[in-house]
């Protein structure tokens, strides 16, 4: 997904981003956000993996001598190298971040069904209460990185109110606009 963009010397940005020169990782469930900022002689880049590595061991290893429970590692090497090794594109909770073009984008897979879902809704003109549960959820995600999207989920929330009662309900035209 980088690859097109040659490497060249940084622009200012237009906000003031802190760095902290030995990296950061942040952990959400098993999501692992791993940034670090590589410069001449720091090793930062090489270090980030085993940093991961490090802390989830030091997290989970035994704190007795002689642990009474014997534990399995916490650590999945594989799926760890996937994840938490330095990378310019990440999937990270679900949305796909590129770090050298500064984007988040719906990864592709989720975009074309969750268009699919909004085209079968509006083109059958009804909908279950099942579907508008699954397309308000899908919208709030979506609201984390387009917030004003929550101003077009009070009617489709009205409508799941309303469609809790009967298995099938019919969009209205501000719904289907809401929708579009």
């Amino acid at each position: 997904c980088c690859s097109s963009i040659p490497f060249a010397p940084a622009k200012d940005l237009i906000v003031d981003v802190p760095v902290d020169p030995s990296g950061f990782v942040d952990v959400y469930i098993d999501d692992m956000i791993a940034l670090c900022v590589e410069t001449a002689g720091s090793g930062n880049a090489t270090r980030l993996p085993a940093a991961v590595l490090m802390a989830i061991h030091a997290a989970s290893r035994p704190l007795a001598p002689h642990e009474p429970l014997p534990r399995d590692p916490m650590v999945m090497k594989r799926k760890l190298a996937a994840e938490a090794g330095p990378a310019e594109c990440k999937v990270i909770l679900g949305w796909a971040f590129d770090f050298r073009r500064m984007t988040v984008a719906l990864p592709k897979n989720k975009f074309l069904t969750w268009t699919e879902g909004l085209e079968h809704m509006l083109a059958s003109g009804r909908t279950s209460a099942k579907n508008l549960e699954s397309t308000i959820g899908r919208l709030t995600h979506m609201s984390m990185v387009i917030p004003n999207v929550h101003h077009f989920l009070s009617r489709l929330r009205d409508l799941l109110w309303r469609a809790k009662r009967r298995h099938w309900i019919p969009l209205s035209p501000a719904c289907a606009d809401d929708i579009r």
